[in-house]
């Protein structure tokens, strides 16, 4: 790629050197800014109409999310909002008009000197807002305004524009790409862990009707039996143990957390917190009504304190702990928890689950079985693991590619 023939210190940390001819200037100086405000339900919709034809905005990452409709849009198009909440600096630029709630920043051209979609990129890639905010995650008009940007002419922003419009487009496509191979690979994962613990992995053997919906066909030879018969709720209170290695469920996991965190979602004292142990297996089944994405089952790996909201479970002598998890996880998977109780309940305890079906073959069936799901999840997790991996240089090599142009380490022009 090309440089310039002549670079200057820009005076700034962030930008560095910048061409010889080109100027910086604070935010303040080249746009208007105001913060959006309170969710206004007299002039929302839920859904797009002629009467509410404008989106909503809030702070998000995502282009596309929209929050709500309105009749009353009061930010114009061909400007930018920029996250004032949660992940702050996070900009878009917006080609029509808007309204903007809950502190999402909006910055409107007042000089010719800016090309609203240029200083987007800039704005999206180099200012490290994130030192000036909260702890919280804020972000005021105030500590946008002073914020130096680069400056180039006029021509030069729309050159970089396009050029920046194309290329992040492809890497864009590339990343898209990768993340629909993990998609199908995780898909995948989900049939074969369902597919075992219900079917089994000898295709050749009889097989007979559960008389269970979800489940379906059956080996001949597997018995069909409540969860009260292989597994019995396992609770013990942490009140007089005061145990300190704090557990927690969080996508289908379960994680250490810091028992000393300031993150302020910690309770002062864990004495109602209840005590598991490996091969444990929780549950989280409340807000049933509400949630429907969240994966609710998890194998507890280590001793360790979790909420007390959560079922926790231990299998009895005839049913292996990892066996009875991944059935457990296929429940999940197949959203069966959801249509317990007559679909009324926001949380379910064990007394709910108790005739929760289950199919249940011989133990040296369940560890084969075991066995095979873990090979074969461990492969398809290498597979995604990769695809991550590629997915992060891409990122990397646009945010490198928009830092380098934008800041004129790398010379774009019309040819």
């Amino acid at each position: 790629m090309k440089r310039y023939s002549e670079y200057k210190d820009s005076g700034v940390k962030w930008i560095g050197e910048i061409p010889g001819h080109w100027k910086c200037a604070q935010i303040g100086r080249l746009f208007s800014i105001k913060a959006g405000g309170d969710v206004k339900p007299d002039l929302f919709s839920d859904k797009q109409d002629h009467k509410h034809p404008y989106p909503v905005y809030t702070n998000t990452k995502s282009a596309t999310d929209v929050y709500a409709y309105t009749s009353n849009p009061t930010c114009k198009a061909n400007t930018i909002t920029v996250t004032g909440r949660g992940e702050v600096g996070h900009a878009i630029f917006r080609e029509t008009p808007y309204d903007a709630i809950i502190r999402l920043l909006s910055l409107e051209s007042k000089s010719e000197l800016a090309n609203p979609k240029f200083h987007t990129y800039v704005i999206d890639t180099i200012i490290p807002f994130t030192s000036d905010s909260a702890a919280i995650g804020q972000l005021s008009a105030i500590q946008i305004k002073p914020k130096y940007i680069p400056v180039p002419t006029i021509k030069e922003q729309q050159a970089i524009v396009t050029y920046l419009d194309t290329k992040v487009a492809k890497i864009d496509e590339y990343i898209s790409i990768a993340e629909k191979k993990i998609s199908a690979l995780e898909e995948l994962k989900q049939t074969i862990i369902a597919e075992a613990v219900t079917r089994g992995i000898h295709k050749e053997v009889p097989m007979k009707d559960s008389g269970v919906k979800w489940i379906g066909m059956i080996p001949e030879h597997w018995k069909v039996m409540r969860l009260s018969q292989i597994a019995y709720e396992h609770f013990i209170s942490n009140k007089k143990i005061h145990h300190q290695n704090l557990l927690s469920l969080s996508y289908g996991q379960i994680i250490r957390k810091d028992i000393n965190g300031t993150n302020g979602l910690l309770p002062a004292s864990f004495d109602t917190y209840q005590v598991v142990e490996e091969g444990n297996i929780i549950l989280r089944l409340t807000d049933l009504q509400n949630d429907h994405k969240s994966l609710r089952v998890g194998l507890v790996k280590e001793t360790g304190i979790i909420t007390s909201a959560y079922l926790c479970l231990a299998p009895k002598n005839m049913v292996y702990s990892k066996f009875l998890y991944f059935q457990l996880h296929a429940c999940d998977i197949k959203k069966v928890f959801y249509s317990m109780g007559d679909g009324l309940r926001q949380s379910l305890n064990y007394d709910g689950m108790r005739k929760l079906a289950s199919v249940i073959p011989p133990l040296l069936e369940q560890q084969e079985i075991v066995n095979y799901i873990e090979a074969k999840v461990a492969n398809i997790n290498q597979l995604c693991q990769a695809e991550r991996s590629q997915i992060e240089k891409l990122k990397e090599y646009k945010q490198r590619l928009i830092s380098d142009v934008v800041t004129g380490k790398v010379k774009v022009t019309n040819d």
